[in-house]
C-alpha cells in the first residue's frame, strides 16, 4: 500500500475529527439514496449438493456523521411490512471513522498494510472485533480489538489467528465472520491457498484460543445463522453468487448448488454479490446483509463522470429469505443503503470499497462494521425496522 495514499486517508480522518469535535454522531449533510424496494423472488433449492468435511485439509482479494438513508419506502409483500422502512429506518456513518487504522510507520507490524474487514460480537457487554490485518508482504492474519462503546477500540499487540496450516498459505487468514451458539463462538474465514480461497472454520470458548477445523466450503465469505431451521444450521457463502449450505453439527457442511442470491442485471450489484455479516432471524424472515460490486465497464463510466479512474464500486444492501426455507428469497434491496462517500473509502489498497462484515445489535441500535478500501475499519449506526421473532 502506498504511504502517500494512507497519509491522505489519515489526514482526511484527522481533519474531520478536528472539524466536528462536538461529538461522533452529529449530523452534517445528507447522502441521498433511492428508496429500497421489496421485490418478489422465488428460488428453489437445487437437487444436487456437495458435502465438505471441516476436519479435512485442502487447500483475492479483492468527521461528521453522514446520513446514508432516510426511511426508505417499500412495496408491501406481506401485511407486517406495509408502510415500513426495512430493514433500517435510518443509517448514518460515525463521525469517528475510520475507527481502526493500520500501522504503516512500523513495517515490522502484522498490520503495516491494512486493518480492515471486521467481524464483531458482544460478550458481557464488550465489543470484540476480529479484523483482517495485512503485513508488508500482503500476508493476512486476524487481529483482535475490544471496546466498551463500539466506537473506540483497543488492539491486542499480536494476532489471534495466524496462517500455520498449508490451506492458509501463502496468503493467510482473511475476512472473518463470527457468531455464537450456546457457549461456543464460531469464526469463519478465508484460507488463501492460491489459487484456492476456501472458507475455513474455527471455534473458541473465550475468543482468544481457537481450534481450527480446516476448510468447510469451497468458496469464501461464509455467514452462519445462529439458530436452526428444520433441525439444521444454515449459512450463506460465495463472492460471485451467494449459495446456501446446511449442517447438523456446524462442522460438516453440505452446499446447495442453486444460488440463493444472484447479481442483478443493470443494477448496483451487476458484477457480483457476496455475503456480509452472519444473517439473523427476524419475524419477517432471515435477514442477510450482503455486499455487491458494479461491473468494471459501468464503474469506469462512473469514474469518467467524476474525473478520475475507477474500476469498481462496492456497496452494501440486504436480502430476506423465508424463515422456514432458507433457500427461498422473498425480498431484496433495490439499492444499497451503504455506499462509498468518504476519502478513506475511495483511496486505499483496493479503492472504491465499502465492505460490511460485522453487525451488532445493542440498546436499540445496530452497529454495522465495514472495511474501507481494504485499508481501514469503519462503523455506521442504524435504527432497526425489523421485528424480533
Amino acid at each position: 500500500m502506498s504511504r502517500k495514499i494512507l497519509s491522505c486517508v489519515m489526514a482526511g480522518a484527522a481533519a474531520l475529527a478536528a472539524a466536528f469535535a462536538a461529538g461522533p454522531f452529529a449530523f452534517a449533510g445528507e447522502q441521498a439514496l433511492s428508496a429500497q424496494t421489496l421485490d418478489r423472488a422465488s428460488i428453489s433449492a437445487g437437487t444436487a449438493s456437495q458435502t465438505f468435511d471441516g476436519a479435512q485439509a485442502s487447500g483475492q482479494e479483492k468527521g461528521a456523521a453522514r446520513t446514508c438513508s432516510s426511511a426508505p419506502s417499500v412495496k408491501p409483500i406481506v401485511a407486517l411490512m406495509q408502510d415500513a422502512a426495512f430493514p433500517f429506518k435510518s443509517v448514518r456513518k460515525s463521525g469517528s471513522n475510520p475507527i481502526l487504522l493500520p500501522e504503516p510507520d512500523n513495517q515490522a507490524s502484522f498490520e503495516s498494510n491494512g486493518a480492515f474487514n471486521p467481524a464483531v460480537i458482544l460478550k458481557d457487554g464488550v465489543f470484540y472485533m476480529f479484523y483482517r490485518a495485512q503485513d508488508k508482504n500482503a500476508t493476512s492474519t486476524i487481529g483482535l480489538a475490544v471496546s466498551k462503546d463500539g466506537i473506540h477500540f483497543t488492539k491486542r499487540p499480536e494476532p489471534v489467528i495466524v496462517p500455520d496450516q498449508d490451506y492458509e498459505k501463502p496468503g493467510g487468514c482473511e475476512d472473518p465472520r463470527i457468531m455464537q451458539v450456546g457457549d461456543t463462538y464460531y469464526l469463519t474465514y478465508t484460507g488463501y491457498h492460491a489459487p484456492n480461497t476456501p472458507t475455513c472454520l474455527a471455534s473458541s470458548k473465550d475468543l482468544i484460543h481457537w481450534t481450527k477445523y480446516g476448510p468447510v466450503l469451497p468458496a469464501k465469505s461464509m455467514a452462519i445463522l445462529n439458530v436452526k431451521v428444520n433441525g439444521e444450521y444454515w449459512a450463506y457463502f460465495g463472492d460471485t453468487n451467494i449459495w446456501p449450505a446446511h449442517s447438523s453439527d456446524m462442522i460438516h457442511w453440505t452446499k446447495i448448488d442453486e444460488p440463493a442470491l444472484k447479481p442483478q442485471d443493470g443494477a448496483w450489484d451487476d458484477s457480483l454479490v457476496e455475503s456480509g455479516p452472519p444473517p439473523i432471524m427476524t419475524k419477517q424472515g432471515i435477514l442477510l446483509i450482503h455486499n455487491g460490486n458494479l461491473s468494471e465497464g459501468r464503474a469506469r463510466d462512473l469514474g469518467r463522470e467524476k474525473g478520475r479512474d475507477q474500476v469498481r464500486e462496492y456497496a452494501t444492501s440486504w436480502a430476506l429469505f423465508d424463515k422456514n426455507d432458507p433457500t427461498k428469497l422473498i425480498a431484496r434491496g433495490e439499492k444499497p443503503f451503504l455506499t462509498v462517500t468518504e476519502s478513506w473509502e475511495v483511496w486505499g489498497q483496493v479503492g472504491d470499497v465499502v465492505f460490511t462484515e460485522g453487525m451488532v445489535v445493542k440498546d436499540g441500535k445496530v452497529y454495522l462494521y465495514y472495511g474501507g478500501a481494504d485499508t481501514t475499519v469503519n462503523v455506521a449506526i442504524a435504527e432497526p425496522a425489523w421485528d424480533n421473532p
